[in-house]
């Protein structure tokens, strides 16, 4: 049974990641095993139910969990390519990067971060991007610990929302109508 399930992520292996924050912990299924050759597809016309207990139809099933001493309060996660798994954690102010057996890796951010809420992986700049709620911005984290970087920042309007102001993919700088930094992807 999952506990406050709050994000979820597929590595490179299949398998099935569930992040909860109330176990502080990471919940590990394995893919499901299809039949070879697959059952053929019920008529729709005549699909009553689907049996939990039929073989036919595929389970996942729990084959580790991790995290435990190394996470306090899990907002979010990101799997990276070579199967590290990056958390953050708001009451550490941290992201936690975790071996793909759950062994912790490092710790990023901790002089930086406030209250991170979202977290992804860019491969290419070897970094992790992290929407913190506090500190109004999206930051640059790279995974070697070299010096966090503000790629946008949330500043107040007139009216009361929030624009963001950073670099555009031109180049120049811009400003985007957004309110509050809870997420990030790549």
């Amino acid at each position: 049974q999952l506990h406050d399930p709050v994000a979820i992520a597929v590595d490179a292996a299949g398998r099935l990641l569930v992040l909860e924050r109330t176990a502080a912990e990471i919940s590990v299924f394995e893919p499901p095993r299809i039949p070879d050759p697959p059952p053929a597809a019920p008529d729709p016309a005549e699909l009553l139910a689907i049996d939990r207990e039929d073989p036919a139809v595929p389970t996942l099933v729990r084959r580790d969990r991790f995290g435990g001493a190394a996470l306090a309060r899990p907002e979010a996660m990101a799997v990276a390519a070579d199967g590290s798994i990056a958390v953050a954690d708001s009451a550490t102010r941290s992201i936690v990067i975790l071996e793909s057996d759950g062994r912790l890796r490092r710790r990023l951010g901790q002089d930086t971060l406030r209250r991170p809420l979202g977290v992804a992986i860019d491969e290419a700049s070897d970094a992790v991007l992290v929407a913190d709620e506090v500190l109004r911005a999206v930051v640059r984290l790279p995974r070697d610990g070299s010096p966090a970087e503000v790629l946008v920042r949330f500043l107040p309007s007139r009216s009361g929302e929030r624009i963001a102001a950073g670099p555009l993919r031109d180049g120049g700088e811009g400003v985007m109508p957004l309110r509050q930094p809870v997420g990030v992807s790549v």
